[in-house]
């Protein structure tokens, strides 16, 4: 099975976001702990900057990275026209129910 131009296009966009926000959290996760001893003098809010950036700030910057591919993945969906399996279901099922299934028939129909 050959893809388009289109979805190899979206394929690569999606493998760029993934790899860059994977390069992010390798940082986070072992570029500062590996450096952790030579910033032990640095004091943020009382605490050793290694122990604030373990404690809280690595975390923060986890949540950041999942809350941006959410929304980068929803804009290059929308982008490319893709629609999720299950937010097509939950439709296809809401649109049935208001039209008797008729529109679920013709869902299946078009599959």
């Amino acid at each position: 099975m050959s893809l388009s131009q289109r979805q190899h296009r979206y394929w690569r966009s999606n493998l760029r976001l993934t790899f860059a926000l994977a390069c992010i959290w390798l940082l986070v996760t072992f570029g500062l702990s590996y450096f952790a001893g030579a910033m032990a003098h640095i004091v943020w809010f009382g605490w050793p900057l290694p122990f604030y950036i373990a404690a809280q700030g690595a975390l923060m910057v986890y949540l950041v990275i999942v809350w941006y591919y959410a929304r980068a993945m929803t804009a290059l969906d929308d982008e490319y026209g893709c629609l999720d399996a299950a937010a097509t279901a939950v439709t296809a099922n809401a649109t049935a129910g208001m039209n008797g299934g008729a529109a679920n028939a013709a869902a299946s129909d078009s599959r």
